[in-house]
C-alpha cells in the first residue's frame, strides 16, 4: 500500500505498521526532513528521488515529496471496537453507504479528533480504506480501529447486544442537543444523497438532528458528522464533571466545611475543564453550532 503526502506519512511512522521503504524527493525541506530523521529512527529505508519519479508512482498526483510503502491496511474486527470502550461510555460510528473516498477519509478523520472508539465500514456498497483514505484522513485512518463487517444489520444487533444505543444521523431527527448520550452511543451516518437506509434506520433506538437555522436545510457529509461526533464528547465530560462535583459535595457535607469557597472552586474547575475541551474540538463548524439562536 502506498501512503502520500507529509502528514500521512509522519501518522505512519507513528505505528508499528511494517513500512518496506519510503522515497524522499531529492533535496528535502521543512517537514520532509523530519520526516527523514523519524525514518531513521525507526530503521526504514529511504530513497531520495527525482520529482518525476514520485508523479509517477503517486495514486492522484498529491505526494506532496514523499511516499511511503507499506503492508496492505489492516482491518480491525468488531470486538476489537466494543473491547475498546472506555469507562464513561463508548462511540462507535458507523457508515451505511459512504461511497465517497473522500468522505470516509473526512469522517475517520474526525471520528479520531473526537476520540471515538472505532468505525464500522459494510464490505458492500462502501469506499474502502485505501491510500486516497489515509492521505484524505491526514493519516488518522492509522490511528483509528476501523472494522469491515459483511451485515451492518448484524453489527447493530452485536452492538446493542453490548450494550450501546444506536442513533441513525437523519435531517427529519430528534434535536441532538436535547438528547441524553451517556453511555455507549453508536452513531449511524448514511450517504450524502440516500442518507441511512430505510432498514437500518428501523433498527436504530432513535433517530437524532441537527437543529438547522439557516435557509440551507442540509449540511454537507462532513460538518454534520463533526458535531455530532463532538457533542457524545462534551456529553460524556458534563456528566463526568456533574460526577465529579457530586463527589466534592459529599465531601465538603461529611467534612462539615461546605463554603462559598468550595462553590466557587467547584465551578472553576468545571469552567477549566471545558475550556480546554472545547479549545481543542475539531473545526470551525462545531464552534459556530455552540452559539445560541
Amino acid at each position: 500500500m502506498k501512503t502520500e503526502g507529509r502528514n500521512a506519512v509522519l501518522e505512519l511512522l507513528k505505528t508499528d505498521k511494517n513500512i518496506d521503504k519510503i522515497l524522499l524527493e531529492k533535496n528535502p525541506q521543512g517537514s520532509l526532513n523530519k520526516i527523514f530523521a523519524e525514518a531513521r529512527k525507526s530503521n526504514v529505508r529511504v530513497q531520495f528521488v527525482d520529482k518525476k519519479v514520485l508523479d509517477k508512482e503517486s495514486v492522484e498526483g498529491r505526494h506532496q515529496g514523499v511516499i511511503a510503502f507499506s503492508t496492505e491496511y489492516k482491518y480491525s474486527s468488531l470486538q476489537d471496537i466494543v473491547s475498546a470502550k472506555k469507562d464513561n461510555g463508548g462511540l462507535v460510528i458507523l457508515c451505511d453507504g459512504i461511497e465517497d473516498v473522500h468522505n470516509l477519509g473526512s469522517i475517520i478523520r474526525v471520528a479520531e479528533c473526537a476520540g471515538a472508539d472505532g468505525v464500522i465500514i459494510p464490505a458492500n456498497k462502501s469506499a474502502s480504506v485505501t491510500e486516497a483514505v489515509i492521505r484524505i484522513s491526514a493519516g488518522a485512518a492509522e490511528h483509528m480501529r476501523v472494522a469491515k463487517v459483511n451485515s451492518l444489520s448484524y453489527a447493530i444487533d452485536e452492538l446493542k447486544k453490548s450494550g450501546y444505543w444506536l442513533y441513525a444521523l437523519e435531517a427529519d431527527g430528534d434535536d441532538i442537543y436535547k438528547a441524553d448520550l451517556s453511555g455507549n452511543v453508536a452513531l449511524v451516518i448514511g450517504g450524502e444523497d440516500s442518507g441511512v437506509r430505510r432498514l437500518t434506520r428501523e433498527k436504530c433506538d432513535f433517530c437524532l438532528s441537527l437543529p438547522l437555522h439557516g435557509k440551507v436545510n442540509s449540511l454537507s457529509q462532513i460538518p454534520g458528522p463533526t458535531v455530532c461526533f463532538s457533542h457524545c464528547e462534551l456529553f460524556s465530560m458534563f456528566l463526568a464533571i456533574f460526577q465529579i462535583l457530586q463527589c466534592i459535595f459529599i465531601i465538603f457535607q461529611v467534612f462539615h466545611c461546605f463554603s462559598p469557597y468550595s462553590i466557587m472552586y467547584s465551578v472553576c474547575v468545571s469552567c477549566t475543564t471545558f475550556f480546554i475541551f472545547f479549545h481543542h474540538t475539531p473545526g470551525p463548524t462545531l464552534c459556530i453550532s455552540h452559539f445560541p439562536h
